[in-house]
């Protein structure tokens, strides 16, 4: 701990040893000077923390050394040693210097230590404070210089002439000039414009004279070197105990063009208030302080009758606005904001519905100030919901099953948003002069199903009134709570004044009296088709102006909606007496099919018997003529069954393998005999790059290429008709090839007319009864069709007498299994298998068991199912070929028993079963494969049909 250092001086030794062992005792470091010099030297010498002089001294006298003590330090304390003397001896020892007085005496030691305790801790505290107001001057001074070089403000300490003395960079800056070039050499105001030169300077002077007793601050306009004008604002302070000013300006150019700016759009704003469509209020503390005339008027009242008041009037009743507020206050304090709907009824007695949206000036307190805007949305949501009921009731027709459920549905609808308990639609007849209440609701009368006369003048209904006008009508007692009407033609009057004008009585009128009827037209393309009516039997104000709007608004839709309804159900009707004769006309096909197949398969199946035989040339010209003939009446009826199953949308195609150059040798086989009488030849051409086997619809190509061959032999009488296959892209990958077929001839041609129409059924290229070209016009019709339906393209290009190309693209599969081969390549039947013929047809009997017979097989007959079962019961069969129209039991029955037999029965229950039947409608084939058949054959039966079963069902390599 450091000792606090004295100074004695005094001439007494003795008394300096004394006070200084006595100080040094109490821890003070003491120092001694015998007299005034030394003493000062030695102070001057050493810092001390203390002087204890002796006033009475030789050489100098004791004040003269106080006062140079005094001069050098101000903050060590100086305290005088002496004998009493008086006051003002004491007093100026003080002034001198002294900080205290000790007299010498018997007792100085103890009252010297307490005096320099305390005169120690008075210096240390002088000291600090003088530390800190060095310190505080020094930061002072050093902000002072940084402000003036970093403040945001140009900133000049001037002259009292005005000259600038001093300038910071930001006034340089501001004015363009550089610093040399201003201080010292410039007046501040020379920079002032002219204009506001003088008043400047009177500012200025003022501020100097008088002090803080002047304004400080001033608004001017000043120059820039490069003649620039900035709006500054001049702040003068003035330097204290100097003749010098210290100016701060603010450049305000931006902010007085701000002000400007907010001056016009204030303007604007004021502008827009008083003439906008939207309502504008400020609320404060939950009263109305501004609303601009367009909101007042919205409400029904003047802003005079608003400003000032709480809102109240503005609501139905005191529950409705303290809800509203309690709402709004929780939204504006939570989120700021609030946003609603109300309706009220107007001082005028309209009924409103308002949108109001409220933006708090500060959320944490919005009874500081809320902004208010009003939007009447009575027209909006009136709007929608005459939408909304146009759209309910378009869409009734949709979600009704009938017409009664359709009324009961639009009266329904019509409830949600009108009182429309007692509720009627009457409709007028086709003939229009009977009207029938078609649906009813009502809580006194029950008129459903009643008629009307509207020719009848005696008839007291309402309704009749309206459908006779053709315009609304409102009968009432007291007058309309909204007298304004939309359509403007609404007949509104009492219904006293309606028995006057119709010269009637209460007792002609049909039906209970109500308090109020309205019924509207229901129109369906300017047509009145009918009445929609509503009433009351106890309010006389039920329905107002909205309401009669409403129901205009929504009747034309409720006609149209009915209209629909009624289309649709003599729709239905229709479709189904369409759907019966299509029925019908699918049974006569089936019937005509099988009653022709039956013996048209005798005729042409003795035919291929016969040309089995050993002939003589005529006679083989003979067989293959009636051949010939008999394939051309079962191509007719072919097409007329297909055409049938396309139009049904129900033509099976079956995807197999086949081989292209096979199937275009078995087509054109057909016609070679028809070919050769005419002279025509017949080509076929297959490119190489074309897959050898292709999978997809086998029978219905080769249907498109028959029909296609045999148009282009019928329609050439010389030249060629030609095939040409080729794949336009074959993808190995993806195992698919684009296949385009094109079948050429060099006949007759087509006109370009016609090109469009050719493949449209029943279409011929000559229409005649004296055509050259018999047909039925629907081969091409059916290749369209066909095409279509394997998703193909087809097309034509075709030269009037030069001749005609069609062309034919699809999509094929690739078969590309090992070993897999083409159903037109599979080989012949094993020899000699025992086979069941089951037919009830003698000749097609006789037929099947020659055929067979002649494929080398041995037949066996049955009559009918039974007789079938007995014969499977008894022996054993390789095969059976099934008829399915049979008297006693049928095909499809014994099929059923024969795959139900039990296991131990004599009964093969897996032995192949064909169906040899004349049923060739779409669908049969799948029906009889269903019950349990093996495969299907058509009658009239081709031998190379039952060669081609019979050599997929048993082939000959597998062994015996």
């Amino acid at each position: 701990m450091k000792h606090p250092r004295l100074l004695l001086i005094d001439d007494n030794a003795a008394f300096r040893s004394m006070v200084a062992r006595r100080l040094e005792k109490e821890g003070y470091a003491v120092e001694e000077a015998p007299d005034g010099p030394s003493g000062i030297q030695t102070f001057l010498a050493h810092p001390h923390d203390a002087v204890l002089l002796d006033l009475r001294m030789p050489v100098m006298d004791g004040t003269e050394v106080l006062t140079r003590l005094a001069d050098h330090s101000r903050h060590t304390p100086i305290i005088v040693l002496s004998v009493a003397d008086t006051a003002s001896e004491v007093v100026e020892i003080v002034r001198l210097g002294a900080w205290d007085f000790v007299s010498k005496n018997e007792r100085i030691l103890d009252e010297l230590l307490p005096v320099l305790e305390k005169q120690l801790e008075q210096a240390a505290y002088l000291r600090a404070r003088q530390e800190r107001l060095d310190r505080e001057i020094l930061e002072s001074e050093q902000r002072y210089r940084g402000m003036f070089e970093a403040t945001g403000a140009a900133t000049v300490i001037v002259d009292e002439d005005s000259t600038v003395s001093m300038a910071n960079r930001q006034f340089a800056e501001l004015f363009g000039m550089p610093i040399p070039a201003i201080e010292g050499k410039v007046s501040w105001f020379d920079f002032v414009a002219l204009r506001d030169r003088e008043r400047l300077r009177t500012y200025h002077r003022n501020r100097r004279r008088h002090g803080m007793d002047a304004p400080d601050s001033y608004e001017c306009t000043m120059l820039t070197s490069r003649g620039e004008e900035r709006d500054i604002l001049v702040r003068v302070g003035l330097l204290a105990a100097q003749s010098r000013s210290i100016i701060s300006m603010i450049d305000i150019t931006e902010r007085t063009r701000s002000e400007k700016r907010l001056r016009e759009t204030l303007d604007e704003m004021e502008a827009i208030q008083r003439n906008t469509l939207m309502g504008i209020a400020l609320a404060r503390g939950g009263v109305i302080q501004r609303i601009n005339r367009r909101g007042a008027e919205l409400f029904g009242y003047t802003p005079e009758d608003l400003v000032g008041t709480d809102g109240r009037k503005l609501f139905q009743s005191a529950k409705q606005y303290y809800s509203f507020r309690r709402k709004g206050f929780h939204q504006l304090t939570t989120t700021g904001e609030f946003k609603a709907e109300y309706s009220t009824t107007r001082p005028d007695g309209v009924f409103c519905t308002f949108s109001l949206y409220a933006k708090a000036l500060d959320r944490t307190a919005p009874d500081k100030g809320t902004i208010w805007t009003i939007i009447d949305v009575t027209m909006r949501r009136y709007n929608e919901t005459v939408a909304n009921l146009l759209y309910r009731i378009s869409n009734a027709v949709a979600a009704t099953s009938d017409l009664d459920a359709l009324y009961a549905r639009i009266h329904a609808v019509l409830n949600e948003h009108i009182d429309a308990g007692n509720f009627f639609i009457a409709l007028l007849d086709k003939t229009r002069r009977y009207l029938e209440f078609k649906y009813v609701a009502d809580e006194k009368d029950d008129h459903s199903g009643r008629v009307f006369d509207i020719r009848d003048p005696d008839t007291g209904a309402l309704s009749v009134e309206v459908i006779r006008t053709g315009k609304p009508l409102l009968l009432t007692k007291k007058p309309l709570a909204q007298p304004e009407l939309e359509d403007g033609c609404t007949a509104i009057m009492s219904r006293g004044e309606y028995l006057r004008s119709k010269g009637m009585t209460e007792k002609a009128m049909t039906g209970s009296r109500s308090e109020i009827w309205l019924g509207v037209p229901l129109v369906v393309r300017g047509d009145v088709v009918g009445v929609m009516a509503v009433q009351s039997y106890d309010n006389p104000r039920q329905y107002t102006a909205r309401d009669v709007n409403m129901l205009v608004s929504v009747s034309e839709q409720v006609g149209l909606a009915i209209e629909r309804k009624e289309f649709e159900q003599d729709l239905l009707i229709a479709k189904e007496e369409a759907e019966a004769a299509n029925q019908s006309k699918n049974e006569f096909l089936a019937n005509m099919s099988h009653e022709i197949r039956t013996p048209l398969n005798g005729v042409l199946g003795m035919l291929q018997l016969a040309q089995r035989t050993r002939l003589t040339e005529e006679q083989t010209d003979y067989v293959d003529t009636a051949l010939t003939a008999g394939r051309s009446l079962l191509s007719i009826i072919n097409d007329i069954l297909d055409f049938s199953k396309i139009e049904a949308g129900r033509l099976d195609v079956q995807v197999e393998p086949f081989s292209p150059a096979t199937l275009v040798q078995e087509v054109l086989a057909a016609f070679r005999h028809e070919a050769s009488e005419k002279g025509l030849a017949l080509d076929s051409r297959i490119d190489r790059d074309l897959p050898p086997v292709l999978l997809g619809g086998k029978s219905r190509i080769k249907q498109i290429l028959f029909n296609l061959v045999g148009n282009g032999v019928k329609f050439t009488d010389s030249g060629t008709v030609s095939v040409h296959l080729s794949a336009l892209n074959v993808d190995a990958k993806a195992g698919r090839v684009r296949l385009l077929i094109s079948v050429s001839d060099t006949g007759i041609g087509i006109p370009d007319a016609m090109v469009n129409r050719v493949f449209e059924p029943f279409t011929q290229v000559d229409g005649s009864f004296v055509r050259q070209h018999q047909g039925t016009g629907l081969g091409l019709g059916i290749v369209k069709r066909l095409v279509g339906i394997l998703d193909g393209v087809l097309s034509l290009d075709s030269t009037l007498g030069r001749g005609t190309t069609v062309h034919v693209v699809m999509n094929l599969g690739v078969d590309s299994l090992p070993g897999q081969k083409a159903q037109s390549e599979i080989g012949p039947a094993r020899g000699g298998l025992r086979i069941l013929v089951v037919e009830d047809n003698r000749i097609n009997r006789h037929l099947a068991t020659r055929m067979l017979d002649k494929l080398g097989h041995v037949p066996a007959t049955a009559a009918d199912g039974r007789e079938a079962l007995d014969l499977l019961g008894r022996q054993e069969f390789d095969a059976v070929f099934m008829d399915v129209q049979m008297p006693g039991m049928d095909g499809v029955k014994a099929t059923e028993i024969i795959r139900s037999a039990p296991p131990d029965s004599a009964i093969n229950r897996r032995i192949p079963i064909i169906a040899m039947t004349a049923h060739a409608m779409v669908g049969d084939r799948e029906s009889f494969l269903g019950s349990g058949m093996t495969d299907y054959i058509s009658k009239p039966v081709e031998l190379s049909n039952v060669e081609q079963v019979l050599a997929r069902l048993f082939p000959s390599g597998e062994s015996e």
